[in-house]
């Protein structure tokens, strides 16, 4: 296994990741889309874990996030959405088998994430706390100004049932592992429920809880037990 380095430009700023690169030729690939704001830590651990099981994994940082350029106060769900559209181009372009595409987001990553299904070919997919929300996709997620900033996105909560993500949930045919913080303190419970639910075509379905855990995963041991439940998936269903 061999981690490589990768920028790559979307709208004039350069957005940087990594390749975990498996010793295997055409090997499954999964992309890594993280939460809203921030780095995607403790999803690096599973990109590393994924190459090490066979699995090309591609992890990285939205504009104005780690180690990407751009500031993150003027980030939109559309500027979401191109970034992780070009990831995805980019991992095609790649030598891996093309008919086994993955996708894990976690959070607003997982909003991403099914937000694009209707336009790529997805075999696998896992979701980690996804958010779903009813927001203008032009609209700045954080608010601007103040000394502590709202994060508009997940505080305007409204109509969050009839967000297109459930009716793109709804036609997916792939298979689907979606992982429970217990105690989230920032993604309602029954939203992360009706993901599930939403997906009547799914060719096999699974939810999973990692009990205890808030939202970030911020204690390692729940890192490793949603680690282990994505790798495992994976494995088995890509």
């Amino acid at each position: 296994m061999k981690k490589q380095k990768v920028e790559f430009k979307v709208k004039g700023e350069t957005l940087r990741g990594d390749f975990y690169i498996p010793d295997i030729k055409l090997p499954p690939a999964v992309i890594i889309f993280h939460g809203s704001g921030s780095t995607g830590d403790s999803l690096i651990f599973l990109a590393d874990k994924l190459a090490q099981n066979g699995i090309f994994a591609f992890h990285f940082n939205f504009r104005g996030c780690g180690k990407s350029d751009g500031n993150f106060l003027d980030q939109t769900i559309n500027d979401a959405l191109l970034d992780a559209r070009t990831a995805v181009k980019l991992l095609l372009e790649q030598e891996i088998d093309k008919d086994r595409i993955g996708i894990c987001g976690s959070s607003f990553g997982g909003d991403i994430a099914t937000l694009l299904l209707p336009e790529f070919t997805i075999k696998s997919l896992v979701l980690k706390a996804p958010a779903a929300l009813n927001f203008p996709l032009d609209k700045n997620i954080l608010i601007k100004g103040g000394i502590e900033k709202e994060w508009e996105y997940l505080s305007n909560i409204r109509n969050w049932e009839n967000a297109v993500n459930f009716k793109n949930l709804a036609e997916f045919k792939g298979n689907l592992l979606i992982i429970k913080a217990g105690k989230d303190d920032n993604v309602p419970s029954n939203m992360v429920d009706k993901f599930y639910s939403s997906a009547v075509k799914a060719e096999d379905k699974k939810m999973e809880v990692v009990d205890g855990a808030d939202h970030r995963l911020s204690n390692p041991k729940w890192v490793r037990e949603f680690t282990d439940l994505a790798l495992a998936w994976f494995m088995n269903k890509l």
